[in-house]
């Protein structure tokens, strides 16, 4: 590195050790029941009022309407004592199964309800044959009309944990509007109607997600119900994570500027002598700190309980591996093909904002899979910066702008619950630029379509 340069990185530095700070990891999400009310929270309404009753069995059905609201109905079995109570004092049966299912907090054990997946019933009525309580109800707001006729609920994700779901019924069916058939549905839950039957061995039914019906079961079904599940959760998730992550945003902006701004300062001849100034002693370089951001990682989380920090390091971990396969990948190459990165099309620099963008689209619906996208490819996007310089202000805009949406992309994971403390964004962005230095230095010495003179240094082409 040359003297010049140490300001530069001095700054980034400083910045990425001010912003990284200890952020306290989320608390274990158990699994929330479906119906909190059906069982436990039923049992516990009824001592409350000196009933004693005890569910033997109980079931659960679920109707979502076209109108969004969806009626349930829910069957327990009750020991044959409290059958005896409530059919001698049906106003006793109307307040244990209004305390169950809308009340929790007058009974004092029944905050299953509260925390279930069905909760904020209405219009609870409640009736009992022989042994058999049957609990009506009704759930307003619960379902979306989409696009072609598409119905939708995002109940089982709205209410539903990371722990995900726990049965805590016999049985539970959830069926949608008359005449429309299931076109959406987490893994497991498909068929003609949603069924979950507890076994002896594990009443988890999942971690929930949309649930969506059609009229029919075409091509034209499934892509309506993806497009009109994508256009709700962008209307409110992307508004979430740009005012978590806009900051961290603008700053890789900055930095990218501000690379564009001392790119000239590595055509110097000192940079010959560097020890990153080959494709091969880079890859090394990159395949140690990948071995060293691992441990980091491990160190913070197991020993320290630094879960920020442990993540921040731990995002950074695919792109230096990208940065090291890429790397040898031009030593390898480098060895058969005159100069390789100055053969790369400035149309690929190009493309990289429009992968940026389908990225941030993708992550309304995979926000894992765009954030791994974004953690991947944020040291090759600086490489690319460094050619982009060589090319003209255009393609470094292109290539500044995907570098800006990297932390956006990255951001998405963190709306959703977590055991995990989240990546500080704005000190991700620092870590990223620092190790980026290196391979952007190869990409603005090589990455020139010209050569100047006899030296490795980039020709300033226009664009």
């Amino acid at each position: 590195m040359t003297r010049r340069l140490v300001p530069v990185v001095a700054v980034v530095a400083v910045l990425a050790l001010v912003v990284v700070a200890p952020a306290p990891a989320a608390g274990a999400h158990p699994p929330v029941p479906l119906c909190g009310g059906c069982t436990g929270g039923f049992e516990d309404a009824a001592a409350d009022h000196g009933a004693n009753a005890t569910v033997q069995r109980s079931e659960l059905t679920l109707r979502f309407h076209e109108n969004g609201t969806a009626t349930g109905e829910a069957t327990l079995r009750v020991d044959e004592r409290a059958a005896n109570r409530f059919h001698e004092n049906a106003s006793l049966l109307d307040a244990v199964a209004r305390d169950a299912f809308v009340t929790p907090e007058r009974s004092e054990r029944s905050h299953w309800v509260s925390g279930a997946v069905v909760q904020g019933v209405e219009n609870v009525r409640a009736g009992i044959d022989d042994r058999t309580v049957t609990v009506r109800f009704a759930l307003d707001d619960v379902a979306r009309d989409g696009y072609g006729g598409v119905v939708y609920t995002d109940l089982f994700r709205r209410n539903g944990t990371v722990g995900g779901i726990d049965l805590q019924v016999d049985e539970a069916t959830v069926l949608g509007p008359d005449d429309h058939v299931i076109v959406r549905a987490p893994d497991g839950w498909g068929g003609d109607a949603i069924r979950f039957v507890a076994t002896d061995g594990s009443r988890f039914v999942g971690y929930g997600g949309y649930v969506a019906w059609a009229p029919d079961a075409g091509a034209a079904s499934y892509v309506s119900a993806a497009a009109s599940i994508w256009t709700s959760e962008a209307s409110t998730e992307v508004p979430r994570v740009l005012s978590v992550s806009w900051i961290a945003g603008v700053l890789a902006g900055a930095l990218a500027g501000l690379f564009a701004l001392v790119a000239h300062r590595f055509d110097g001849p000192e940079w010959d002598d560097a020890a990153w100034s080959s494709p091969g002693r880079l890859a090394v370089g990159y395949a140690a700190a990948t071995v060293a951001g691992l441990a980091v990682t491990y160190v913070a989380l197991a020993w320290f309980g630094l879960g920020g920090l442990g993540m921040t390091v731990l995002a950074t971990v695919p792109g230096v591996v990208v940065a090291a396969v890429l790397a040898g990948a031009l030593a390898v190459v480098g060895g058969r093909v005159r100069r390789p990165v100055a053969r790369l099309p400035t149309a690929v620099l190009y493309v990289l904002p429009v992968l940026a963008v389908g990225s941030f689209a993708a992550a309304v619906a995979a926000p894992g899979t765009a954030a791994l996208w974004a953690s991947s490819t944020s040291v090759l996007l600086l490489g690319a910066l460094g050619v982009a310089t060589t090319r003209g202000i255009r393609p470094t805009l292109a290539v500044a702008v995907a570098f800006a949406l990297a932390p956006v992309c990255l951001a998405f994971p963190t709306l959703s619950p977590s055991n995990f403390a989240p990546p500080l964004g704005l000190a991700w962005v620092l870590v990223v630029a620092l190790v980026g230095v290196p391979l952007f230095a190869l990409g603005r010495r090589r990455g020139g379509t010209e050569r100047r003179g006899s030296g490795e240094g980039p020709a300033a082409t226009a664009d």
